[in-house]
């Protein structure tokens, strides 16, 4: 028997045949919408994550102490006397500059050898006076006393006239003329004791009020004394370091030494207390309404790039620093900035910097500022890449600073987004 013809395979060709001439089709017209819509394809890109974004306003100033106590020269009381150098301000005791001190250390110390001398001779002046008064009212007790006697004589001669006058009767008249003479004198006596006993006491003590007015007197020089020599010793009044002042003589500032005269009442040392460091800033006028009492901020120091301190603002100026001899058309308020961490290299009147916090958001999306767009009414957009494409998405934006912004919808963390617009 003759074997059957296989089947004709011939459509199996023509099928093969036919999708190669429909890929051909559709590569042809997709090179033609590329040719005609070049492939959007940014040089900088940026990939979006999770953490915590700040916004922060920096400002700028100069550290100072909280705590800090001037040492000024004593203005010694009390008139000079023969010597011209007894109230003359010698330096004869000096610590060391930057040396730390406790509280009640000697820091300065004044020659008080004059102040010394007098203090002596005001002390025996007041004894001295002391005795004259107590010899002056033993005096006047015995001037009393013997006024007493005076009067009570008197008093006994006017009684004993008085009796002889009564023997008038059994008397001639000459007789009892005598004494009614003798009568009239005696009360005359007695009357004129009388009236000057008041006068006597006034005297004496007028003499002794006078005494005690130059006791008094000399006890206040004493004290003047005893005080100009107790300020002559200077002990620091709390814990710090000494600081030397900068005082102009001689046409230069230099600063005081031991063994140089110091004129009363100026400035020549200064107790800072390292522990109570603040920061003086400034912040613009554009700003100052972000920044309140208690925000947190982190200091930099020029002088220390890589040393940071928390820092707290304590204190916001109610009015705008004031300008200087040039007019300034763009204000500064004032801030003061309180250290809440410690470290011995800082030092007052370094310069600073710090970034005061005003937002922070947690566990947000973030992504730079630049990756960032927005339409012509104003809504914000971005590129991102999904499917090997770069699909435009809305955004809701949350908090930003000036590098990086949150976004609460839109873009998911890892998300590659572009940097560029389309």
């Amino acid at each position: 028997m003759a074997e059957p013809e296989p089947p004709s395979r011939g459509w199996i060709g023509w099928l093969i045949l036919l999708c190669i001439v429909g890929g051909a089709y559709l590569l042809h017209r997709r090179m033609e919408q590329q040719a005609k819509s070049p492939v959007f394809s940014p040089a900088r890109t940026a990939r979006a994550r999770v953490g915590a974004l700040e916004r922060n306003v920096r400002v700028t100033g100069t550290t100072a102490a909280s705590k800090y106590s001037y040492l000024i020269a004593p203005k010694l009381q009390g008139t000079r006397g023969r010597e011209s150098s007894e109230l003359t301000l010698t330096l004869v005791k000096l610590a060391t500059p930057g040396m730390k001190l406790r509280k009640g250390d000697v820091v300065a110390e004044f020659d008080r050898q004059f102040m010394n001398i007098r203090v002596d001779d005001y002390r025996s002046n007041v004894l001295q006076w002391e005795q004259n008064l107590i010899r002056l009212r033993a005096s006047l007790d015995l001037r009393r006393y013997q006024q007493q006697l005076k009067v009570k004589r008197a008093k006994a001669q006017m009684e004993k006239a008085a009796l002889d006058l009564k023997t008038a009767p059994v008397r001639s008249a000459i007789q009892t003329a005598r004494f009614q003479m003798n009568f009239d004198q005696a009360k005359a006596q007695y009357e004129q004791y009388l009236k000057e006993t008041p006068d006597v006491d006034a005297s004496e003590l007028a003499s002794i009020r006078r005494y005690e007015l130059e006791v008094e007197e000399a006890k206040q020089q004493l004290r003047k004394a005893q005080r100009n020599a107790d300020d002559m010793t200077y002990r620091a009044p709390h814990d710090g370091v000494l600081v030397l002042r900068r005082n102009y003589r001689n046409g230069e500032f230099v600063e005081v030494q031991e063994g140089e005269s110091v004129g009363p009442g100026s400035t020549f040392a200064e107790v800072t207390d390292t522990a109570s460091i603040v920061m003086h800033a400034v912040v613009n006028q554009v700003d100052a309404d972000l920044v309140k009492n208690g925000a947190q901020a982190e200091v930099n120091f020029d002088a220390y790039p890589g040393l940071k301190l928390p820092a707290r603002v304590v204190s916001v100026g109610a009015v705008t620093a004031p300008a200087g001899q040039r007019a300034q058309y763009v204000r500064s308020v004032p801030l003061r900035l309180a250290m809440e961490g410690h470290d011995e290299r800082v030092i007052p009147n370094l310069t600073a910097s710090a970034d005061i916090l005003i937002e922070r958001e947690e566990n947000a999306v973030i992504v730079p500022l630049e990756c960032v767009f927005r339409d012509r009414d104003g809504t914000p957009y971005a590129l991102v890449q999904a499917g090997g494409e770069w699909q435009k998405r809305d955004l809701e934006l949350g908090c930003a600073n000036h590098v990086e912004v949150a976004v609460q919808s839109g873009i998911k963390d890892g998300e590659l987004i572009a940097a560029e617009p389309r």
